[in-house]
């Protein structure tokens, strides 16, 4: 890996290099942000990635030459047959034996060894029911044979979040993306944002919601929630808050200590037919309190005077009321109830310990292993595109040792 400036070793001997970039694109916005963020007592971090937590450091994303870095590119694909619109109705078994794959077209791909699924947190359990491997109530809906009882669809977890739009000032000085000033040819180099904060709720808070949930809350060491700016309207709302046209930026709040737990049902017996999901964000007390301290922020930093002289005021969602950092709790609440989504981070439907074991393998079943999001059995306090690529490496040692 290229990881600021050091390269490591890939599996195989081979080098391919997972580029990392931080700044250098010099948004107008960036100084001003940074000290917004400042402002509400968070600590400076120079390095996103130093191991510290709770503080404002500068966004750290894998783009090189303007273009992401995922893992189809980085890593070495030498001898390995992708089909391209092919879609998987079920894993065939001869008795507990995982044999081969069944396409929706009724053709079958024989495995020579065994089976590893990888299809992410919500295509797999799908697979996985649609294969007999579940909770037998829901299999017979569907009249589908089980092979396997397994909590499977079970402890879905995702990072909620929240988003408020900002309108600005003085559009046309090129601060936001859809403005025609902003130009530079840098800004395609990567997301047009500069900084991420993190924090944790105060303890006291999550004494309180403990009490509410019924649950016990053990003071540590954490992050709880993160707050972004996007010099952009962000796509993910359940609603268009304004129009991209260089006019508003956006404050992302996300919950990261969730603690909410959804599921994910088959629809049908078909895999061409969508799962049903149901995400269940903010369900408890824990969550609702973190996503409110995380908004406060974001406000308070919006609010703030290194802000004033670029920021117009919240625009609302339709029909909504402007909400503030002063907003009581039944305010903010009524503001994630309505534009509250996924920040694309799903997880947990076939978790670690209960679907699989610590070799990623099926339980009760041979030939078939899980190798994706979905066996993460709890919520991690990042994003999880570097964790998943340290699963995959680790699995990949697991199959190996095993072949």
């Amino acid at each position: 890996y290229q990881l600021g400036g050091r390269k490591i070793p890939n599996w195989g001997g081979r080098l391919r290099p997972i580029y990392t970039s931080s700044g250098g694109r010099d948004y107008a916005l960036r100084e001003p942000v940074k000290q917004a963020l400042l402002s509400t007592g968070l600590k400076y971090n120079p390095d996103l990635n130093s191991g510290g937590f709770n503080s404002v450091a500068q966004l750290v994303e894998n783009w090189h030459n303007a273009s992401c870095q995922h893992a189809a590119i980085c890593y070495d694909l030498y001898g390995v047959h992708v089909k391209t619109d092919t879609v998987i109705q079920r894993i065939v078994f001869e008795g507990k034996k995982a044999i081969s794959v069944e396409l929706v077209n009724g053709q079958r791909l024989t495995a020579s060894k065994e089976i590893v699924l990888s299809c992410g947190a919500l295509r797999t359990p799908q697979v996985l029911m649609l294969s007999g491997i579940g909770i037998k109530s829901e299999l017979d809906k569907h009249n589908i044979k089980q092979v396997a009882e397994l909590p499977v669809g079970q402890n879905l977890h995702d990072h909620g979040s929240v988003n408020i739009v900002w309108k600005l000032k003085n559009p046309d000085k090129g601060y936001a993306f859809g403005s025609r000033a902003f130009n530079k040819p840098e800004y395609a180099n990567g997301n047009p944002m500069d900084w991420m904060a993190t924090a944790a709720v105060p303890d006291e808070d999550l004494h309180k919601a403990a009490s509410v949930d019924g649950t016990e809350f053990k003071p540590s060491p954490r992050t709880d929630f993160e707050v972004t700016v996007m010099y952009a309207v962000t796509a993910a709302a359940p609603m268009e808050m304004a129009p991209m046209d260089g006019t508003h930026i956006t404050t992302g709040v996300l919950c990261m200590s969730t603690t909410s737990r959804g599921t994910l049902k088959l629809a049908s017996d078909k895999a061409t037919d969508n799962a049903i999901v149901d995400p269940r964000y903010f369900a408890n007390e824990h969550d609702r309190s973190v996503i409110r301290a995380g908004m406060r922020v974001a406000l308070k930093a919006m609010e703030s005077t290194a802000m004033q002289e670029y920021v117009d005021g919240e625009t609302p969602p339709p029909g909504m009321p402007r909400i503030s950092s002063a907003s009581s709790d039944k305010e903010l609440d009524a503001r994630v109830e309505s534009t509250s989504w996924s920040w694309f981070h799903p997880a947990g439907t076939a978790s670690m310990g209960k679907v699989v074991d610590s070799k990623c393998r099926v339980y009760n079943v041979d030939g078939l292993r899980i190798v994706d999001a979905s066996i993460m059995p709890l919520s991690i306090t990042a994003h999880l595109q570097a964790p998943m690529y340290a699963i995959a490496e680790s699995a990949a040692d697991l199959i190996a040792q095993a072949a």
